[in-house]
């Protein structure tokens, strides 16, 4: 029977018949055992059917879990010993390339000074606070007076400049020194048309070259040069300065008037 069933109706027909003769086996025995005995009797089948595929399920998982969780290979390190040993003997044959000289560059701080323009008598042109001071030198004239040159020039702007003579309390004189180390006070001190003993101020045209003179009266020295000049001033509230070392001093002999026969 199970046999023809299952060739007419497939194997979908005998699990139709299965369900249906369940079925009628609860029907007839219902009044008889109950509707739960019936009930796990019918539904053990599927019971048991379901837990095996969790079971198989659950296990699929872990397999996969544990597949995922496993540590990749390290990738090996190349250690000196597993490198191939070179010979001295391999090296014979390979030409030694020479290398490429190297050019160090001059540090900034050791980089050459800029000179800075000299005039005809050798001296070069000095700037302090905004001003150009070139030195033009020294000459004794007949009656005594040490008289030292030079040419101011403001670069910036029309500035104050003062220029100092003689010592005061609270202003340094300019002074000169011999080579046997007497020092002379400034007797008078000249800029631009004007002159004083002590001090003197003016104001300076920007790019415009201004005469200033330092005068030491009763100069006695017989040497021909000075051994230092000083100069001395302000400028703005900024004090000046200058230094010139072993200057030459042009002489010029005096004049005797003798009487016509």
């Amino acid at each position: 029977y199970r046999i023809l069933f299952t060739t007419v109706y497939g194997k979908d027909g005998i699990k139709t018949m299965k369900n249906f003769a369940r079925l009628w086996i609860m029907i007839l025995l219902v009044p008889a055992f109950g509707t739960s005995v019936l009930a796990e009797s019918w539904f053990e089948n599927d019971y048991k059917r379901a837990q095996a595929q969790e079971k198989k399920a659950f296990s699929t998982f872990e397999q996969e879990f544990e597949a995922k969780s496993k540590p990749e290979p390290a990738t090996p390190v190349n250690r000196a010993e597993d490198k191939p040993r070179v010979e001295a003997s391999d090296y014979a044959s390979v030409p030694v390339r020479p290398e490429a000289p190297v050019i160090k560059s001059i540090p900034q701080e050791q980089a050459i000074p800029e000179r800075k323009p000299v005039d005809a008598n050798g001296y070069a042109a000095v700037e302090s606070q905004g001003f150009l001071f070139d030195f033009k030198g020294c000459k004794l004239d007949g009656g005594g007076s040490l008289i030292c040159d030079f040419t101011i020039t403001s670069l910036e702007s029309d500035k104050k400049l003062d220029l100092n003579g003689k010592r005061t309390s609270w202003r340094a004189a300019s002074r000169a020194f011999d080579e046997e180390g007497n020092e002379y006070s400034a007797s008078s001190i000249n800029l631009t048309n004007k002159s004083n003993g002590f001090k003197v101020t003016s104001l300076l045209v920007k790019g415009i070259k201004a005469k200033a003179s330092v005068v030491f009266e009763n100069y006695q020295s017989t040497h021909e040069r000075l051994a230092l000049l000083e100069l001395n001033g302000v400028a703005l509230g900024k004090v000046i300065k200058l230094q010139y070392r072993s200057i030459p001093i042009e002489r010029k002999l005096r004049r005797s008037l003798t009487a016509n026969p």
